[in-house]
């Protein structure tokens, strides 16, 4: 009886142990493959196989530096109509990263390392900047206090190439009813209000 409850006692100490730790092995390839992935679920594309092959293909996913973010990784996922060459790409950069260029999108989501979840956060129908933040506090990576002042939040916080100004005040902050906020238009939308002028 003593050996059947120290095994039981062993047993449930590992499992309740390994609860609490968190492997963060991650296998990077996966990481931004899936990330490509969360474009085709998000967006309702169309696509068939063949397409779906070369739509992978041709992203380009890169990481992204952050500050103040722990156990997160923040990906990039670069998607450029094939009449796009190089040089003008290179030369109209910053309008790229603003999402300002028919059929061009950058797109950026977080991966929670902890609960293996993708938040998306730019370029895409559905913003999930809020939740994110939410629980990156339940998981306290971000004190409460720190998301209630846009100007600490921005000392403490910042991720290249994602305007968490604007992110901040369209859901933290006081939302103004004419302002358009560029941060949270996606880029279907975006291509579609373009074609009609």
């Amino acid at each position: 009886m003593r050996k059947i409850l120290l095994i039981l006692f062993v047993f449930c100490g590992q499992f309740v142990f390994s609860q609490n730790t968190y492997d963060f092995n991650i296998d990077t390839t996966k990481l931004l493959y899936t990330a490509k992935l969360q474009i085709l679920s998000s967006e309702s594309a169309d696509y068939n196989e063949i397409n779906i092959n070369a739509f992978l293909e041709k992203q380009q996913a890169s990481f992204l530096q952050s500050k103040g973010f722990s156990d997160v990784y923040f990906i990039l996922i670069e998607n450029r109509a094939s009449h796009y060459d190089s040089i003008f790409i290179e030369k109209h950069k910053e309008d790229f990263k603003k999402n300002l260029r028919f059929h061009a999108c950058d797109y950026i989501l977080a991966y929670n390392c902890r609960t293996g979840l993708y938040y998306k956060l730019k370029g895409f129908r559905n913003n999930d900047f809020e939740a994110f933040i939410n629980d990156m506090i339940r998981m306290g990576n971000i004190f409460n206090f720190t998301i209630k002042n846009k100007d600490i939040f921005m000392y403490s916080y910042s991720v290249e190439d994602l305007d968490l100004a604007c992110l901040w005040e369209y859901f933290f902050g006081k939302r103004k009813k004419n302002k358009e906020y560029d941060c949270i238009i996606s880029c279907k939308y975006r291509d579609l209000t373009m074609s009609v002028h």
